[in-house]
């Protein structure tokens, strides 16, 4: 992929999620100002009345999904200024990451729409997009562990229609229980703790491979701490029910994207 189509996606990539994320946006305050917005039923876990921090909040949730729109923005436009004349894999798989973020604000539709109740093809459709989501963000960090350096750069195209794929296929497997919708905006997966360590163990061996190809260099793991840090934050935000896990994903997110965008940086400025 050559810089110049690079940096063309991620720019339409800009204006695309950011009229998205303004439709919520606006709809979202429009239907709680005029007091339409469907909250889901109440949910009686993680309940602590000793520290309400841990206590489920719908609230939550919702800042979670607005705060994954905009990291997803933010990134991409930080990465649009600063890498804008960097020849880098990494960025190109960053931004398949990214796309899998922002599959995350789906989960709108189901207050916006009052979903919680349907059970129809257009709510199987929208978990689907949640999973193939996840799915091509993982796959992003392993691909860009792997193929990461110059020899494979002209096999990137390859290696996104891959990633692509392989995240219609786990989307496309999944089976899904249609009587029953979680309270962050998707059906409830049937086999749930399977995904997530199928995610977890894709992951871990991306991060390994991270390490072993610093060590092999002779370098700092930064890079590779970094990505735990941001990863482990996004996977926090996805999730989260309450307030303290909001907040820690969303500072673990943020600050290990930085410093992963700044270290990349740095590596490419000193060794091009």
């Amino acid at each position: 992929m050559t810089l110049k189509i690079r940096n063309t996606i991620q720019f339409l990539l800009i204006i695309l999620f950011f009229a998205i994320f303004l439709c919520f946006a606006i709809s979202t305050a429009i239907q709680m100002a005029g007091a339409n917005f469907c909250y889901p039923e109440n949910h009686h876990f993680l309940e602590n009345r000793s520290f309400a921090a841990l206590n489920y909040d719908y609230n939550s949730i919702l800042a979670s999904i607005f705060t994954l729109l905009i990291y997803a923005i933010l990134t991409l436009l930080y990465m649009r200024i600063s890498f804008e004349k960097t020849q880098s894999n990494e960025l190109v798989y960053f931004t398949m990451f990214i796309i899998g973020v922002f599959c995350e604000g789906v989960r709108l539709l189901f207050p916006l729409m009052d979903l919680w109740h349907t059970n129809t093809s257009f709510t199987i459709f929208l978990s689907k997009i949640v999973i193939f989501g996840r799915a091509i963000s993982v796959g992003s960090i392993l691909f860009s562990s792997l193929f990461s350096s110059n020899e494979y750069r002209q096999y990137t195209e390859q290696n996104l229609i891959l990633i692509i794929l392989a995240g219609i296929f786990f989307a496309k497997i999944m089976p899904l229980n249609s009587m029953s919708t979680t309270p962050i905006g998707h059906l409830d997966w049937a086999f749930g703790s399977l995904l997530r360590i199928i995610q977890l163990v894709i992951f871990m061996v991306g991060i390994l491979a991270m390490i072993l190809k610093e060590f092999i260099a002779d370098s700092k793991i930064k890079i590779p701490v970094m990505t735990l840090v941001f990863y482990f934050g996004y996977l926090q935000i996805c999730d989260s029910y309450c307030w303290l896990n909001y907040g820690i994903g969303t500072a673990m997110c943020f600050t290990g994207t930085f410093y992963y965008l700044k270290n990349l940086h740095n590596y490419y400025m000193w060794n091009l």
